[in-house]
């Protein structure tokens, strides 16, 4: 689904073709994502889940939609090059991106959008989410900045029905595949900490 928000994306950078545009490239640090467990019914906690995650880059396009000399409102995409871990998993993002410029070369943003799961886990029915950021980057030219940022990620529940047994999620949790167990409520979250390379042209 994420491809037609990137065909989105492009079609805003036809309409505003004078605004200017922005190439980010990331270095995300190793990190972990967590897959909490909940009861459906009482939403208790049965199990959470961790898993470590390697190096990883992001590429992003931004558009400018509006340029108020101290205030700037941008749309952006972001692509995350597959990230090593126990499950491989990727989050691609579509956003809105306020920023707004403290000092001469300094300035400050966030960014909120809708993300999306790639993950090679077969059966895993997690697939999207909201995608929140925040960060300073720094102008070390015209037309090349500097940034760091940390990027939480957070899906949407869903619930997992018996006796359906078979998806990975109870297969990591050590259970064995005949156990009876409540329906349940998965979850995944995500942050991560990065340093941007950002060229605007």
């Amino acid at each position: 689904m994420f491809k037609y928000f990137y065909f989105i994306l492009l079609c805003i950078s036809i309409v505003f073709p004078i605004s200017s545009s922005r190439i980010i490239t990331t270095f995300d640090s190793p990190g972990q994502y967590s897959v909490p467990i909940y009861n459906s019914l009482n939403n208790e906690l049965i199990s959470k889940n961790y898993f470590e995650t390697d190096f990883s880059i992001d590429i992003a396009y931004e558009h400018l939609l509006l340029d108020g000399n101290d205030f700037f409102f941008l749309v952006g995409g972001e692509f995350m090059i597959g990230r090593k871990s126990s499950s491989n998993v990727a989050f691609h993002s579509i956003y809105l991106m306020p920023m707004l410029k403290l000092l001469d070369k300094t300035s400050v943003f966030l960014k909120g959008g809708i993300s999306f799961l790639n993950t090679h886990q077969e059966n895993f029915f997690l697939d999207k989410g909201l995608m929140l950021s925040a960060g300073i980057e720094y102008s070390i030219s015209k037309n090349i900045s500097m940034a760091i940022s940390a990027t939480g990620y957070d899906l949407f529940n869903q619930t997992y029905i018996t006796p359906d047994y078979t998806s990975i999620p109870f297969i990591q949790l050590g259970l064995d595949p005949q156990v009876q167990i409540p329906d349940v409520e998965i979850d995944m979250k995500y942050t991560k900490f990065g340093i941007s390379v950002i060229y605007g042209f």
